[in-house]
């Protein structure tokens, strides 16, 4: 998966089935991989990091919470399908 890496206690993470998002600078809400577009890979992170397998933090998880309710829940990943399917 691009933009994502493993870092300190690799064998553990990756052992567990765990990998962390990359930190960088996020263009603005949805923008989780900080690629500068909405896309799938934006997709595929949130929702990795809601079935545990990636952990995001920082302006990363920031930007996943698309409805700004300070959570990144099933309702940051639908609105984000919504706005990566409306171009």
């Amino acid at each position: 998966m691009r933009n994502l890496f493993v870092c300190t206690g690799q064998d553990y993470l990756s052992g567990n089935g765990l990998s962390f998002a990359q930190q960088t600078k996020p263009v603005g809400r949805g923008d989780v991989n900080a690629d500068g577009e909405y896309s799938a890979a934006d997709l595929v992170i949130i929702r990795g990091h809601l079935s545990a397998s990636v952990l995001m933090g920082g302006d990363n998880l920031g930007a996943a919470d698309l409805n700004n309710d300070g959570n990144v829940n099933i309702k940051d990943l639908i609105r984000l399908k919504k706005k990566f399917i409306a171009g």
